[in-house]
């Protein structure tokens, strides 16, 4: 590596965090809720929706949901898969419902669906 490398790598690596100070345009809200006796978590991205998560606490495992698109559609709901390894979405999912794409003040609680194998299960997650 010449020394003209050296410096233009140099000069990028103190350039790096100029480059994170960016602000996130969205809050990450805290929403719990119950289904049976597992429990479920939704990280609620007020201001970028698509960066929402949904978190199922079943027998000590932690299993994960994203959503399939980054906005809520026309008849305002928003689904939350499974990502498989296989770059494809999983058969089980999360349906969020009457939601908005943004908040004045946020909801005291979510209501949704859990689908899986033909099976329907109602959630409501709470604001924490």
């Amino acid at each position: 590596m010449g020394i003209k490398q050296l410096s233009i790598s140099a000069m990028l690596m103190m350039l790096l965090p100029i480059f994170s100070l960016g602000q996130k345009a969205y809050e990450a809200i805290p929403y719990k809720g119950m289904m049976g006796h597992s429990e479920v978590r939704l990280i609620f991205a007020d201001g970028y929706i698509g960066a929402s998560s949904i978190t199922l606490l079943k027998s000590n495992r932690k299993i994960k949901f994203l959503p399939d698109v980054g906005y809520v559609d026309s008849s305002k709901t928003l689904k939350f898969y499974r990502p498989l390894p296989t770059g494809t979405n999983s058969p089980d999912y999360f349906t969020l419902i009457n939601l908005t794409e943004y908040y004045d003040k946020l909801p005291k609680s979510i209501e949704g669906s859990y689908f899986k194998d033909g099976k329907i299960s109602k959630v409501k997650f709470f604001k924490q």
